[in-house]
């Protein structure tokens, strides 16, 4: 039962970080890429770069695509480095894109949801009546399951609970 537990555990802990680690900082740094390049588009900045057409179906020979997807990897390229000059340079550039960031994401979403989970964590560990409350006498292996994994799925709902204020918040 206890290596049941163990193992159930050890998925439950690594879902946990995958979540905090996916809605707090690799998904809204995709997004941030995506609203860079959208204002950048917005503004005008890709004007002059000419993205490929795909050849017709009946065409479509394997050198003409490698050629059409080298060409295709050099205008991302180009925009890439035309998105990074603006966000060094232009300030009101950089200040649409964090504007767009925060009609999405509460500023340090992350961060503010892992304190929450950490308090869990110490509390669990520090208040004797409720780790006594929570962890039966025969199944010790519980407390690390409190102490480790409860934290980070706080964490992961207090992440989709700051995400999900905001959008109600856009759409009112």
């Amino acid at each position: 039962m206890e290596a049941l537990i163990g193992v159930v555990a050890v998925l439950a802990w690594l879902g946990g970080a995958f979540m905090v680690m996916a809605r707090g900082y690799i998904l809204p740094a995709m997004r941030s890429e995506e609203w860079r390049l959208e204002v950048a588009e917005e503004r005008g900045w890709f004007d002059g770069i000419d993205t490929p057409s795909p050849p017709p179906a009946s065409e479509a020979d394997p050198a003409s695509l490698t050629g059409l997807m080298e060409t295709a990897s050099e205008v991302g390229k180009r925009k890439r480095v035309i998105v990074a000059k603006a966000w060094q340079e232009d300030p009101e550039f950089k200040a649409e894109v964090r504007r767009r960031y925060r009609e999405h994401y509460v500023k340090y979403h992350a961060e503010y949801s892992l304190f929450i989970g950490g308090a869990w964590a110490l509390t669990f560990v520090l208040v004797e009546p409720v780790n006594k409350a929570l962890v039966p006498e025969d199944l010790e292996i519980l407390a690390p399951v409190y102490a480790l994994v409860v934290p980070l799925w706080i964490a992961a709902a207090v992440i989709a609970l700051l995400e999900g204020l905001k959008s109600a918040r856009r759409r009112s």
